[in-house]
């Protein structure tokens, strides 16, 4: 398993300077264009504007005392009226609980 990164110093270090820092710079150019295809589309929702990505996200509040259930029943009318629109592929909807500690 080690043998690799071994082979890859001891190459990095000795032969020829041009011929050695051509190869080891492709190799990290290909590298980095591979593992692009898997990388970019995770990290381009997150780091591209929305308008860009075609997103629409929205951050509705509701009291601290409601229950999910309750959340889902209101925010019901706002989803049918989202499924409507032709250019609606697509949506989600997540809860998330805030604890506050009392002291």
């Amino acid at each position: 398993m080690v043998n690799p990164y071994v082979n890859i110093i001891k190459f990095s270090n000795n032969g020829k300077k041009t011929l050695r820092r051509t190869l080891l710079t492709d190799g990290v150019v290909v590298l980095l264009v591979v593992s692009m295809k898997g990388i970019m589309p995770v990290i381009g929702r997150d780091a591209m504007p929305p308008m860009d990505t075609r997103i629409i996200k929205a951050q509705v509040g509701f009291s601290a005392n409601e229950t999910v259930e309750n959340a889902e029943f209101k925010i019901k009318p706002l989803l049918a009226w989202l499924h409507k629109q032709p250019w609606v592929v697509k949506s989600s909807v997540a809860f998330a609980l805030q604890f506050v500690l009392v002291p």
